[in-house]
């Protein structure tokens, strides 16, 4: 690659002739010899030549006032662009024709015959852009409630920078995320960042492009935000040590703004230290109105009733667990309204032994008493280690959703930190989140439990 120097009359070179590519970067213009680019052959990329390769097809099949229509689009004023050297230029009809319906394509909508109708949105504004240091951290960009109505579909690009010293290390933006319903203030994509990017150690720099796109697939200008890392300590998850003879907890009462309902998610990481072939409670209430334990074949079961009292819920993992130095996590997601149980065991899907389907009925979350590590009158007592208990009563989370398990387990298998009131699973904190395995500093809104006997720290911690 050489440096060059321009002078008048010429302002810039862009493009390659005769075997040389001519562009600038900020040190100047400069010019090199043409190169073939990468062919990473990635499923989006292969996805793109496909639906290219589709285009042309449609375009035969229009008829010559329906392209007349386009031609017509693409000479208005409103479509003027601009290019690399800041000239401005138009495209052809043909070609807005692909570039609106490989948009549509991406994010999931039928192709269309005729121009856009809608006017071309303004730029989102975008609030901040944050790029995670460890797996369970947030990985969203942020803007104002509204940016994002019916009529707009959202589209996400990312640029990442790795700074080493003087020499910097980049690509240009590339497509991450798009939606066609974007939640109301952040989008959050963990999982897409990850699968092209590992985490953002010290001095990395991104750069977001955020899109509004009508629903016929006009874009607006970029909103644009950075992000430079400095780096983060690693979240520890740390757990408690239930013996199996005294160590449980009561709530002593019910849990704080406790509400019976239809849904309801639970993650708890547990290691087994003793009890094989016999039942052990890990989460209980008065009653057993609902119930969370080990059942005599090693298996982890979660019952609920109504409070008829009948069982609207029964089901059990298909994996067991026997005593053993290894961590697990199990999360439980249920929809009784739309009859819908997920089951995860150490972030993999895995299909519950059914014993009562779900049924159509509220759950009687609602009690006089809670416990953890026991019976509430101190019996079937769990012999292990706890860390990281989340129970929600209000909330139903789909583990079918790429973005759901990476909530709470990172892709190393490690907890993830679900934040200072255990919002990060849902964006809501939920009624009982025991991040240490201590119930006593129950970071939920559901009040803290009385330890029936003091806990110690366990020997080890998950994973």
């Amino acid at each position: 690659m050489a440096v060059i120097k321009l002078a008048a009359p010429v302002a810039g070179i862009r493009g390659t002739v005769g075997g040389l590519t001519y562009s600038a970067n900020k040190a100047g213009p400069f010019v090199r010899a043409w190169s073939k680019g990468a062919n990473p052959r990635t499923t989006f990329q292969s996805t793109q030549r496909t639906q290219m390769a589709s285009i042309p097809a449609l375009w035969r099949l229009l008829s010559p006032a329906e392209k007349a229509l386009w031609k017509t689009f693409a000479a208005l004023p409103a479509q003027e662009r601009t290019n690399s050297l800041g000239e401005a230029f138009f495209i052809s009809g043909f070609t807005w024709f692909t570039l609106i319906n490989i948009r549509l394509l991406n994010i999931g909508r039928v192709t269309r015959t005729a121009p856009p109708v809608q006017a071309r949105p303004s730029a989102p504004t975008v609030s901040s852009l944050v790029l995670p240091f460890l797996p369970q951290q947030a990985t969203k960009v942020t803007y104002p409630a509204g940016e994002f109505d019916p009529d707009f579909d959202q589209v996400i690009e990312i640029e990442v920078l790795l700074s080493s010293g003087r020499t910097v290390s980049g690509q240009t933006f590339l497509l991450l995320k798009l939606d066609q319903d974007p939640p109301d203030e952040d989008n959050d994509f963990v999982p897409s960042y990850l699968q092209r990017w590992n985490l953002a150690g010290v001095d990395v720099k991104g750069f977001v492009n955020l899109y509004r796109q009508t629903t016929d697939g006009l874009r607006s200008a970029a909103g644009t935000a950075s992000f430079v890392s400095t780096g983060a300590a690693p979240y520890a998850a740390l757990a408690k040590d239930y013996d199996g003879s005294t160590n449980f907890a009561l709530r002593g009462a019910d849990l704080t703004n406790n509400a019976n309902s239809k849904l309801g998610t639970i993650s708890v990481w547990f290691r087994i230290d003793a009890g094989d072939g016999t039942a052990r409670i890990i989460l209980d209430n008065t009653a057993a109105a609902y119930s969370l334990r080990l059942t005599t074949a090693n298996r982890l079961r979660l019952f609920l009733f109504d409070t008829s009292p009948a069982l609207v819920l029964d089901v059990t993992t298909t994996t067991s667990f026997t005593a053993a130095a290894a961590w697990h996590n199990v999360i439980w997601s249920f929809d009784l309204e739309n009859a819908i149980v997920q089951l995860a065991v150490d972030a993999l899907i895995e299909s519950p032994i059914i014993t009562v389907a779900p049924v159509n009925s509220d759950i009687d979350w609602t009690k006089p008493d809670h416990s953890i590590g026991a019976s509430n009158a101190g019996f079937t007592m769990f012999d292990g280690c706890l860390s990281e208990i989340y129970f929600n009563t209000a909330e139903f989370l789909d583990l079918t959703d790429p973005d759901s398990i990476p909530r709470f387990v990172d892709p190393d298998g490690f907890p993830v930190d679900l934040g200072a009131t255990g919002a990060f699973p849902t964006g809501a904190q939920p009624i009982v989140y025991i991040p240490a395995g201590d119930p006593a500093a129950n970071l939920g809104y559901g009040g803290n439990y009385v330890n029936q006997a003091a806990l110690t720290a366990c020997s080890s911690d998950p994973p």
